[in-house]
């Protein structure tokens, strides 16, 4: 069964209008319409983008490969993804870090309320992200989701920050890689020994990265990516296609 009508339910008992998964297409090719946007009953947008449903949805699709017993969310903002990773494993302990102090209030009410075993945190990655490991999830990692600050180097530091932690089956997700032209820090990671898969059919283009991974896992991560060379020229191919479609039209 699916976690996604609970993970709604919870944001909308609360009386949040939950704003996810559109076309950008149809928002006037507004970048973000995909992602997670909270209304508040007063009419007013609440904080952060959070993942897309679509991305939601690739993460439940995990739980059939993996059974994490501990996860860290590096970037929790309102709580949209941590509730979800805790409903999606929920045999795991999951720590959420944040300088977000309203976010984070958010994320303990609802997880409370609801009764999942979820530990948010004030704090900010790199410095505060052992404090957290240690005292929260026992001093291992085994899922970490990072997506805070969008900077190729914060994204890096943010790793090496949970690294220390992780053990060979780790496994790394990162958010708005392509969106964000993170993909340098990806590379980074994968110079450290790691496997690196950016997920270039997520609406962000996510990224995936671990040491070993059951082949089934391996499968499963393949049917969201695209060799980069041949996106880059399946994108050209699609862009060049409009451009010449659109001078037709001109002359």
């Amino acid at each position: 069964m699916s976690i996604l009508p609970r993970l709604q339910q919870i944001y909308e008992r609360r009386g949040y209008r939950v704003l996810s998964g559109f076309n950008s297409y149809f928002f006037q090719n507004f970048r973000d319409a995909p992602f997670t946007k909270l209304l508040q009953p007063d009419g007013q947008l609440l904080g952060n983008d959070g993942l897309a449903l679509q991305e939601v949805m690739f993460l439940e699709g995990l739980k059939d490969y993996v059974a994490p017993s501990t996860a860290l969310v590096i970037g929790n903002a309102y709580g949209w993804s941590t509730i979800a990773l805790s409903l999606i494993f929920p045999g795991a302990r999951v720590a959420a870090l944040d300088p977000l102090a309203d976010g984070i209030e958010l994320t303990r009410s609802l997880a409370a309320e609801n009764g999942l075993p979820i530990a948010p945190i004030v704090g900010e990655s790199p410095g505060d992200v052992a404090a957290v490991v240690r005292d929260q999830l026992g001093g291992k990692v085994d899922f970490v989701l990072i997506d805070a600050l969008h900077t190729s180097e914060a994204v890096l530091a943010d790793f090496q920050a949970a690294q220390p932690w992780s053990h060979e089956r780790t496994l790394f997700v990162f958010h708005d890689v392509i969106t964000w032209h993170l993909e340098d820090a990806l590379f980074a990671v994968r110079d450290r020994g790691l496997q690196m898969r950016i997920l270039t059919r997520t609406p962000s283009g996510m990224a995936i990265a671990y040491r070993t991974a059951p082949a089934e896992l391996e499968d499963y991560v393949a049917v969201f990516h695209d060799d980069p060379e041949f996106f880059r020229s399946y994108r050209r191919f699609v862009v060049e296609s409009f451009v010449d479609k659109v001078s037709k039209i001109v002359r």
